[in-house]
């Protein structure tokens, strides 16, 4: 498969006023050496790109960048404008995670798309209480209260890789924020149980697999990044391949 055409025509979060161009991060398969940032025309032509070591390279350009026509476009909307920044509350390190995870579930191969879920929280009242006024979150442990609507970092909470060797068990701090967000999509634009209950625990670890995914595909520092088989009933649950698993599939309990 192609992999610009996993860039669908859809203006992700809205960067571009004309409607006509939208940015993802290529598909290229496993095993290629850089993480590729691009913004694709209204023909799925790559019209410009940048290339980067992974998503934390990425970060930190992206933190700094002032120059937006550095995107390929002018006239593009400040950060204050876009989808996500009401959401991170001005924090511009956790909008730039969300930015990621918009720009990783693109194309007709995921259907949890990040773009979507973020659109639909801007402006429900979702809080992040985040360790430090600007948290790079790098801790990779979160959870989301419903009782007060927030995300906030736990460093009590359960960190799979002590569990034991499974590969699955690696849970990077994108993974862990996809998979809360998607509980607070749950409870504020769904309305089903989520957090705690067994069959929304399930579709929270299945929304968290396309983010898994995604980084296996698109970046090589997550070439050994596996789908999470379980919930919490099994830690020592064996691993399985992507090769093995379908992206359709709800993990069980």
């Amino acid at each position: 498969m192609n992999p610009y055409t996993y860039c669908r025509n859809n203006p992700v979060g809205r960067v571009d006023p004309s409607g006509e161009d939208s940015y993802c991060f290529l598909d290229p398969g496993p095993g290629d050496s850089t993480l590729t940032f691009a913004r694709l025309n209204d023909n799925r032509e790559v019209v410009w790109s940048m290339d980067f070591e992974g998503i934390n390279e990425w970060m930190r350009w992206a933190v700094h960048n002032t120059r937006f026509d550095e995107w390929g476009a002018k006239n593009l909307p400040s950060v204050e404008n876009r989808i996500g920044w009401k959401l991170a509350e001005g924090n511009r390190y956790l909008f730039w995670y969300l930015q990621a995870l918009m720009y990783l579930t693109v194309g007709d191969a995921y259907t949890v798309s990040y773009e979507s879920i973020i659109t639909k929280l801007n402006g429900k009242g979702i809080r992040f209480e985040l360790f430090g006024a600007q948290s790079q979150y790098r801790s990779g442990l979160l959870a989301w209260d419903p009782a007060d609507s927030t995300l906030y970092e736990d460093n009590s909470a359960y960190d799979m890789k002590t569990y034991g060797p499974r590969k699955w068990h690696w849970n990077p701090p994108l993974v862990s924020l996809a998979h809360e967000l998607y509980h607070a999509y749950q409870d504020k634009i769904l309305h089903t149980p989520g957090s705690g209950k067994i069959q929304g625990e399930r579709e929270v670890c299945w929304a968290e697999n396309y983010v898994r995914y995604a980084l296996y595909r698109k970046d090589p520092d997550y070439a050994d990044l596996l789908p999470r088989p379980i919930y919490v009933s099994n830690w020592y649950q064996d691993d399985v391949s992507w090769a093995d698993w379908s992206l359709d599939t709800i993990p069980p309990y």
